[in-house]
């Protein structure tokens, strides 16, 4: 999946909480989901002002109909106009991250409890030590998870961001979301967790786990 990060300047996900729910619809039409950065979070590997975005699209028509959409939205608003930029030639071409949502699936009553006890959070930041390149940030984000008239996910997950160095790097990215994350259903639950290497976004599944 080809990455691309966007900012949409002045726009305030407070005062504007419509308009923000107008983007994230048209993100949703447009690249199936989107990850939301806050506004000052990351702005040395994601740049400028405002709500910042990561979408992944499959070629040169999803590009012109964002950036389409991006241009109408922002003349509608009076706003300046984003511009995507494709992750892998920015900032973001020297560093990876791994998403771990903060709750687990919803049980059959329809609670949710933390993914994981705080002792083992604790553990995960501790094996990373000094390997990450930017303090562990909440971040928002919501997909499709089958056809596009499929029903809207939506989670909070913790991002983690490393600044890659080489290929041994996003080798050990892939293998401490098999060792560190994923633990056979003990705690947690996912299917799969989101990597993203340089720009290039894929699906980690969980060891053993049946897939296509």
């Amino acid at each position: 999946m080809i990455e691309f990060d966007l900012r949409f300047p002045k726009l305030d996900p407070l005062r504007d909480e419509s308009r923000v729910r107008t983007l994230r619809d048209s993100l949703l039409a447009i690249a199936g989901g989107f990850t939301e950065i806050p506004a000052r979070f990351l702005p040395d590997i994601i740049p400028g002002d405002g709500l910042g975005y990561i979408v992944g699209l499959d070629g040169p028509d999803g590009l012109a109909a964002l950036e389409d959409r991006l241009s109408w939205l922002a003349d509608a608003w009076d706003l300046p106009a984003p511009r995507p930029l494709r992750a892998s030639a920015g900032p973001r071409r020297n560093h990876g991250f791994f998403l771990v949502p903060k709750l687990a699936n919803r049980d059959a009553a329809g609670r949710r409890r933390e993914l994981f006890r705080p002792t083992r959070w604790a553990r995960i930041r501790a094996a990373l030590k000094g390997r990450l390149s930017h303090p562990v940030g909440l971040v928002y984000g919501e997909w499709l998870p089958g056809e596009s008239s499929a029903a809207t996910d939506s989670d909070v997950s913790y991002m983690f961001v490393f600044r890659l160095e080489g290929d041994t790097d996003a080798r050990f990215l892939r293998r401490f979301i098999e060792q560190e994350i994923f633990d056979c259903g003990v705690e947690c639950d996912q299917e799969a967790i989101y990597l993203s290497i340089g720009g290039l976004g894929l699906y980690v599944p969980q060891p053993g786990a049946a897939h296509d």
